[in-house]
């Protein structure tokens, strides 16, 4: 599988997975709130859904989801 950088006009295909990248700023509970807050917004899609999130890099968070 490869990697590829899309724009908003490319159209996306059933079964393709993406990963979103947020930035997060402040003290851990802020981020946390943020975070949330990204999930919370992206579980209301009914296009997508997500597979799994990254939080190891310490001002992003990446979350992988799946075309539906």
């Amino acid at each position: 599988m490869s990697r590829v950088e899309i724009d908003k006009n490319q159209p996306l295909s059933p079964g393709d997975e993406l990963e979103l990248h947020f930035r997060t700023i402040g003290p851990t509970w802020i981020k946390a709130a943020q975070i949330a807050f990204i999930e919370w917004r992206l579980r209301g899609r009914k296009d997508f859904g997500i597979m799994s999130y990254d939080l190891t890099q310490k001002s992003k968070v990446i979350f992988k989801v799946r075309v539906y």
